[in-house]
């Protein structure tokens, strides 16, 4: 307060107003190590945006700082401080404004800004920036996506470091925020990924695995390098597990000790340790009780090498920390994506069972609000609002605290609000009046959107089943609780027919049926859904080209649904990305010269506009037009490059505006 009030008295402003206010929560955590006392893995972090400069002034951004957020911390802020890294946001260098662009020249901007970004010093808050990483981030608004870029900067050095001490190259871990060493780009880099021992791969993939220090986790259980597995790949066989691997229930337990989570060990965990991410299923009870510890690590997991189990015992205890992202929760019901739509009904007459679902599912929510009014019941009134519309994420900051004036403009947020003051919906009308608009966008949601409630329907985690016992055409599927419908009371799915796919799905083959079977050497598994190891094509891989390292399944087992449909068995055209003109920027790393060649190399590409979401909509149009609809040759064909451009960043593939044309 001090501060500010120090801040809006001062004579040099020039008549500008004060930045946006930080909280007292973020500023008090900021003044002690930038870390949230008694919250788990929480930080507070720098962020701002670069925006276009009008033309009637010179240069090319105004720089907005943001005010100090806490947000979940990455492996980067554990090693080395949350305030020495900051987070810009800025537009498309592709879509400039009309001042800024170069017509004969259109890729001139784009390159001039990541040689700036990547050769050059930034100065700013009294020390000094270099960038390290970019990505594409696409926010949505009321006019529609807005695609915008990610920069990460690390401050190397600034007035506060203390210079006085000379170290390898590398900072010591837990210096105070206030004496850090300096320290290069280069350094970082190599700590996270050595790039001497990963130059088998390309530049623009082992850009993409600076992510992984870059990903919001939760630290939990340190490992030592003789508690890692090396699970090997067979050499010529299928990869039918690619993606996870296991973890000894000892070590599970540990991580949930340290999540403080107390309702049961989960089945998967979705995580980070060393350059190896993926999903790791927690192995079955050890008949002999032992206490021990393990962690396997395939190969298929491994993105960068060495191996942890080749780790020295002095290794950097942050390289070794099991990072979470993710882990299996309980299942419940979903909608049905619109997409799934034109491939169920490409498999099948399904038209009239999803109608009538439909009509079910708008007189079942219409008489629930009329029961909640006519019984004028807190309870009933809160249940429904949380079953319809959970509260959705942006509502909260990632540490869970509701944003002060989101209740006044959500209706979700006014009617628990009003819920939790007492209100009762017959006799306070602003609470009649927000469930009534809350029903109005459901039903307009169902009708307009095609959001389709399915009861007998959810999104799992998919795992390859590690113990061979499921057939080629078998999965497993149960719950850690009793499934609650009228049509199917039960923890287990089995002797059924289930569809299975995964999205983004765009070719016929991208939904399949299998039949999900009980087996016990697998009840331990619950809230994922098995899939085999036999065969020679793992069936992840057949939705979509997924895999097993996170990827979340769309499992239905409403049988109006199933027994219609019926698999294709139209495999996917092998088209090579230069059928479609795509270009490619990937570099094997022994061209690169440097750091700084390798950054500059991998901004340049990376700065570029994905059409992704471009040939999506291209897609759904077709679709829509054509009458064999997703069965068309040009919808199938359009499948195929959404297949290459999914993976666009990490191949080093563009697709060109000339080549779209």
């Amino acid at each position: 307060e001090d501060f500010w009030r120090w801040a809006a008295s001062h004579t040099r402003r020039c008549g500008k107003g004060l930045p946006e206010k930080s909280s007292a929560r973020a500023w008090n955590a900021a003044i002690d190590q930038f870390r949230v006392p008694g919250k788990h893995s929480e930080v507070v972090v720098f962020s701002g945006a670069l925006e276009w400069r009008p033309g009637s002034k010179k240069g090319v951004f105004d720089l907005k700082l943001n005010p100090l957020r806490i947000d979940r911390s990455c492996r980067f802020h554990r090693r080395f401080g949350a305030d020495r890294f900051l987070s810009l946001t800025m537009p498309a260098p592709a879509r400039p404004p009309p001042h800024l662009r170069f017509e004969k020249y259109p890729s001139v901007l784009r390159e001039a800004i990541a040689k700036w970004l990547v050769q050059y010093d930034h100065y700013l808050l009294g020390r000094t920036w270099k960038a390290f990483y970019v990505e594409e981030v696409r926010k949505k608004n009321r006019a529609g996506s807005n695609i915008q870029f990610r920069v990460e900067l690390f401050a190397v050095d600034g007035i506060d470091f203390e210079h006085s001490r000379r170290t390898s190259g590398l900072s010591p871990a837990n210096e105070p925020h206030d004496k850090h060493t300096p320290m290069s780009v280069d350094a970082l880099l190599n700590w996270h990924i050595s790039l001497e021992a990963n130059r088998g791969q390309t530049d623009c993939k082992l850009f993409t695995r600076i992510h992984l220090g870059q990903s919001k986790t939760w630290a939990t259980v340190v490992l030592r390098p003789h508690e890692f597995r090396r699970l090997r790949d067979e050499p010529g066989k299928p990869v039918m597990n690619d993606g996870c691997a296991l973890m000894s229930r000892a070590l599970a337990r540990e991580i949930c000790a340290d999540l403080g989570l107390e309702d049961g060990t989960p089945s998967c965990f979705q995580g980070r340790i060393a350059g190896a991410k993926g999903l790791w299923m927690v192995d079955r009870p050890d008949p002999e009780d032992r206490e021990e510890r393990w962690i396997q690590v395939s190969d298929s997991q491994l993105k960068v090498i060495p191996h942890p189990c080749d780790f020295p015992d002095s290794v950097d205890p942050e390289l070794v920390t099991f990072e979470v992202s993710n882990w299996s929760k309980p299942l419940r019901p979903v909608e049905l994506n619109i997409q799934l739509l034109s491939i169920l009904e490409h498999g099948g007459e399904i038209r009239q069972p999803i109608a009538s679902i439909m009509r079910n599912a708008i007189w079942d929510i219409y008489d629930k609000f009329a029961t909640v009014i006519e019984k004028d019941s807190i309870p009933l009134a809160r249940a429904l609002i949380q079953r319809l519309r959970p509260l959705p994420e942006e509502g909260f900051s990632r540490t869970g605290f509701r944003k002060i004036d989101q209740w006044a403009i959500d209706n979700t947020e006014a009617i628990i609000r009003f819920l939790e003051a007492g209100f009762s919906p017959r006799h306070f009308a602003p609470l009649r009046d927000r469930l009534r608009r809350c029903l109005a966008e459901t039903l307009e949601r169902y009708a307009d959107e095609l959001h389709i409630p399915i009861p007998l329907s959810t999104y799992a985690f998919c795992i390859a089943d590690p113990y061979g016992v499921l057939a080629e055409d078998e999965v497993h599927l149960a719950f850690s609780s009793q499934w609650k419908d009228s049509e199917f009371e039960d923890d287990v799915l089995d002797d059924i027919d289930v569809l299975v796919s995964r999205l983004p799905a765009h070719h016929p083959s991208d939904v399949q049926k299998r039949r999900a079977v009980w087996k016990p050497e697998l009840r331990h598994f619950k809230d994922v859904i098995v899939f085999p190891t036999r065969g020679d094509v793992p069936l992840a891989h057949l939705l979509s080209g997924g895999d097993y390292d996170g990827d979340k399944t769309w499992i239905c087992w409403d049988q109006r649904i199933v027994h219609l449909f019926q698999n294709s068995t139209e495999k996917m055209a092998d088209l090579s990305p230069e059928y479609f003109g795509l270009t490619r920027h990937a570099r094997p790393m022994i061209q690169v010269r440097d750091v700084g060649d390798f950054l500059e190399g991998a901004f340049k590409f990376n700065l570029t506009v994905s059409n992704l979401g471009r040939c999506t909509i291209e897609h759904e149009k077709i679709i829509y037009e054509e009458p064999r609809s997703i069965g068309a040759d040009v919808a199938k064909e359009l499948a195929v490059l959404l297949s290459h451009l999914v993976d666009g960043r990490k191949a080093g593939l563009q697709l060109t505006e000339e080549a779209w044309q």
